[in-house]
């Protein structure tokens, strides 16, 4: 018999499989730093060159001309962020990434380069705008919410308590099984379409054995939940889930309940 969650997951490709080993050594390990630099090691020969992709983009003003330098499964998304859909690209040959020089002379309206974070400083002195694929952030838990809440913030708060919801501590294989198949894979599937990073059996193991469940109820029903791992003074929260991936719930502060509460 297959589940539903075995359906959704994609099949991975073997690098995928080997950055999953790395998530959890990098975010709840003593020897976290050199995990990090391990898979930094390991990613660096897939950014030293290059694919090279042309697009010519219509807007409302002007059409762009767009080159895309890097791994198409990896920019298109952001393009798709920047330009509100898939772009149609030549192929046009392979470039280094290691030096901004070298990509100087592209006749184009718009260079988006998929860059090693080793050579981003680099980048940035050459006047690229680099922007991360991802943010590591830091704060102290005894300060959440903050005494100065900002508006907005104010606002979500009161929506958790408007809503009256309650956090619950899981475990069960059931309750695992719930939360993948009918948070976490409806949100990836939402957000990110048949493209999104759907955690592999091994790494929902790994999690399991090292993380607490939480869900949140409203009116009695489970609308959001989150696997939890804590090490030492840290707090990590690797998957969040809401229920079959409602936007609704976000702008009823579903998700602003999983961390207040949490």
């Amino acid at each position: 018999m297959v589940s539903l969650l075995e359906r959704a997951t994609p099949r991975r490709s073997l690098l995928a499989t080997v950055e999953e080993r790395f998530l959890p050594r990098a975010y709840a390990s003593p020897r976290a730093g050199a995990w990090i630099a391990v898979h930094e090691s390991l990613a660096l020969p897939f950014k030293v060159r290059g694919d090279v992709r042309r697009s010519i983009v219509p807007t409302a003003e002007e059409v762009l001309r767009v080159v895309e330098i890097g791994r198409g499964k990896h920019l298109s998304p952001f393009c798709v962020r920047l330009f509100g859909s898939r772009m149609q690209g030549a192929d046009d040959g392979v470039l280094p990434l290691w030096n901004p020089a070298a990509l100087g002379g592209l006749d184009a309206d718009l260079v988006i380069a998929e860059i090693h974070r080793w050579v981003a400083p680099r980048f940035r002195r050459a006047g690229w705008l680099v922007v991360p694929d991802s943010v590591r952030w830091r704060g102290d838990l005894t300060r959440l919410p903050p005494p100065g809440a900002t508006t907005s913030l104010k606002s979500d708060l009161k929506k958790v308590s408007r809503y009256g919801y309650k956090l619950e501590a899981a475990g069960t294989a059931r309750d695992w099984a719930e939360f993948y198949g009918d948070m976490v894979v409806p949100q990836a599937r939402v957000r990110f379409g048949e493209d999104a990073w759907i955690p592999s059996a091994w790494l929902r193991r790994e999690l399991a054995s090292r993380g607490v469940l939480h869900f949140v109820r409203r009116d009695g029903v489970r609308v959001a939940g989150v696997c939890a791992i804590r090490y030492g003074s840290t707090l990590w929260m690797p998957v969040m889930g809401l229920r079959q991936g409602d936007a609704n719930l976000i702008r009823e502060g579903a998700y602003s309940a999983v961390f207040s509460l949490l």
